[in-house]
C-alpha cells in the first residue's frame, strides 16, 4: 500500500498547488503495481480539522493519536479483505 503525506499547517504555495496531482500520481503508480492506497490526506480533511481532533505533534508531524489512526486505515481494509 501507498500512503501519501498528512494535511500541514501551511497549505498554501507550490506544495498546496501540487498535492492533487502527487495523490493522482501515487493512484496511477498504485493502479499500475496491484496496490492500495490509503489517502490519508482526504481521510483527515484538512490541517484545522485533523489539528482539532489532536493528531497533531507540531504543525506538521502526527502524534501517537494520529499515528495510531493512519495505521487504523489499512487495518480496517484489511479486515474487510
Amino acid at each position: 500500500m501507498l500512503m501519501p503525506f498528512v494535511p500541514s499547517y501551511d497549505d498554501s504555495g507550490i506544495l498546496a498547488l501540487n498535492k492533487p496531482r502527487i495523490i493522482a500520481a501515487y493512484k496511477t503508480l498504485a493502479a499500475a503495481n496491484g496496490l492500495g492506497v490509503i489517502d490519508i490526506y482526504r481521510r483527515w480533511v484538512s490541517y484545522p480539522v485533523s489539528n482539532a481532533l489532536g493528531l497533531y505533534l507540531d504543525v506538521l508531524h502526527p502524534n501517537a493519536t494520529g499515528y495510531w489512526d493512519i495505521a487504523a486505515a489499512p487495518n480496517a481494509i484489511l479486515r474487510a479483505i
